[in-house]
């Protein structure tokens, strides 16, 4: 058995603006520590004047250096990351904007887990439901880009979280996340 100061321990973090309340540190910490595991989970702040590429590109290389192991992405630089990041998964690229990047051998790949996600959680939590006629609007940030067939559902992008028939016509950059009859 492998003792507590051998075992390998996590760096990750939460890069966005006004995160300060966020209870991301201690969901992720809790959680570890139950699956016994040594995490560190922590948050940063981005000015302003610091959400460029180029700052962006220091402060991802910099985090690599500090030997994180991965980063969650959220407001205002998800779409700025998909842009920074060494290589984007295809669901990522699709959407073009980043929400989580993960740290391997050096190298940044950037996920977008907004769309897959929801898409899951929906997919799990009514499993059984019938697609008889009704679409999800979901608002999800950058995700709203998504136009991809996932295995019983048609996506595209998405602005509101009120429930609508399914065929009805959504106000213009609308339209639904429904379950296929496929």
């Amino acid at each position: 058995m492998t003792s507590r100061s051998e075992q390998r321990s996590y760096l990750a973090g939460l890069l966005g603006q006004g995160i300060g309340p966020s209870l991301s540190p201690e969901l992720h910490e809790r959680e570890a520590a139950r699956q016994g595991l040594r995490y560190t989970y922590k948050t940063v702040e981005l000015a302003g004047s610091r959400l460029d590429r180029e700052s962006l590109g220091g402060l991802l290389a910099h985090a690599v250096e500090l030997g994180f192991d991965g980063l969650n992405v959220t407001h205002p630089v998800k779409q700025v990351m998909a842009s920074v990041v060494d290589e984007l998964a295809p669901e990522a690229a699709a959407i073009g904007a980043v929400n989580t990047v993960l740290v391997d051998g050096g190298r940044t790949r950037g996920h977008n887990t907004d769309v897959t996600g929801f898409a899951t959680a929906v997919g799990n939590g009514l499993a059984g439901a019938t697609s008889s006629g009704w679409s999800w609007w979901v608002r999800a940030g950058p995700a709203r880009r998504w136009r991809t067939r996932s295995p019983g559902w048609e996506c595209g992008s998405c602005e509101s979280s009120t429930p609508t028939p399914a065929g009805r016509s959504g106000s213009p950059g609308r339209c639904g996340a429904r379950a296929s009859s496929s």
